[in-house]
């Protein structure tokens, strides 16, 4: 954007009550804290990973001459990218979709991991229950929770 339509598309935001937008940081980075668990923070890295792979293909379509390395086929993705073979995109999808899944499979086991509760439906220890659950940030439901007639 020009900078004159940024100083209007900023006076606009500041008639209209709104804060001007900054300039963004060049390679800003998101740090996740020290209240973060490790295994919650490899987790998040390995998306990170992920994105960042997707990221980069599209950015490599956008201007192929910034790529570099081989695919497994031989091709360099520079050719890949600049004839518009959609096979690069479609690796990258795969191998995202792929991570991503193995990560939710391993937050959904992690979340499972409950004891069993043995109250009733409705009654104060598995409401108790579901709500240590909860605030552990597991599933509040369980697959081996008994009903006791």
């Amino acid at each position: 954007m020009p900078r004159r339509a940024a100083k209007l598309d900023d006076s606009r935001k500041a008639a209209a009550g709104r804060r001007p937008s900054r300039p963004v940081a060049g390679n800003r980075r998101t740090r996740i804290g020290d209240h973060v668990g490790a295994q919650l923070r490899g987790w998040l890295q390995r998306v990170t990973r992920a994105h960042a792979t997707l990221c980069h293909v599209v950015r490599v379509y956008g201007a192929p001459e910034r790529a570099g390395g081989a695919s497994n086929a031989g091709n360099v993705y520079v050719e890949r990218a600049a004839s518009g073979d959609p096979t690069l995109l479609h690796d990258a999808l795969g191998a995202a979709i792929d991570t991503l899944a193995g990560i939710r499979a391993e937050v959904s086991d992690h979340m499972d991991q409950t004891r069993p509760c043995r109250g009733k439906p409705g009654s104060a220890a598995k409401v108790e229950e579901m709500a240590r659950r909860a605030a552990a940030g597991h599933s509040i439901f369980n697959s081996s929770d008994r009903i006791r007639e």
